[in-house]
Parts: structure tokens; sequence; C-alpha cells
């Protein structure tokens, strides 16, 4: 996946998702609230990317086997979670070696959430 990006204000940014076709794991990082969901749900999950969240599934475990089911139909997959560990994410990089597909991280973090966090 590639994704080209213009910034269109306060608003996020607007851009062009190409989808390479090639099967992948896209593990996001990030505080909650900082657009990984809705990133996933309007670029990602709508381009046949298999979604797998902790909060809705409940547990790591459940997501790493989600994954791994998804990859073995063929599926891309987003890994929604703040992920902030490399721990957590250790589980998706073993997986990705093993299946023989490519694994990118990508962190989330807007400049209006950046400069919040600086005043705390």
């Amino acid at each position: 996946m590639v994704w080209s990006s213009t910034v269109s204000g306060e608003s996020g940014a607007s851009g062009e998702l190409l989808v390479t076709g090639e099967r992948e794991i896209l593990v996001f990082v990030g505080p909650p609230a900082a657009g990984k969901s809705t990133f996933a749900h309007r670029f990602l999950v709508t381009n046949g990317y298999a979604y797998v969240n902790q909060d809705t599934i409940k547990s790591r475990s459940k997501c790493v086997k989600a994954c791994q089911e998804a990859l073995a139909r063929g599926q891309s997959v987003v890994i929604d979670n703040t992920n902030a560990s490399q721990a957590t994410r250790a589980s998706y990089v073993a997986l990705a070696k093993a299946a023989g597909t490519s694994l990118s991280l990508s962190l989330s973090l807007s400049l209006s959430l950046a400069a919040w966090h600086c005043t705390q």
C-alpha cells in the first residue's frame, strides 16, 4: 500500500490510496483518538483489508489469530490498536515473517493532538 497525501487544512489529509495488490500487515501505532480507526475504515477496509481491533475482539491472542486467518484467505490486514509496546508489535512481526508477507508500522499522531500532549 502506498498513500499519497496533501494536507487540506485542519480537517486532515486528502489523498489517494494506491493498493499494490500484495498481501501485507499494516500495524497502526498511536494514542487513542489519533485517527487510526477513521483512516482504517475510510481507506483500508473499503479496499478489502481485514480489520482487526482489540477493542472489539477483546484479546491480543484473538487479534493475532484473526490476522493469521485473514492472511490465510489472501487478505491484507490492518491492526487498529494503540500497539504502543515493542512486545505487542512483536506478535505481528513474527506473523509477517512466518507468512512471508510485508509488515508496515504507521505512527498516527495529528499536530493538534501532539500539541495537546505537550501541554499535559
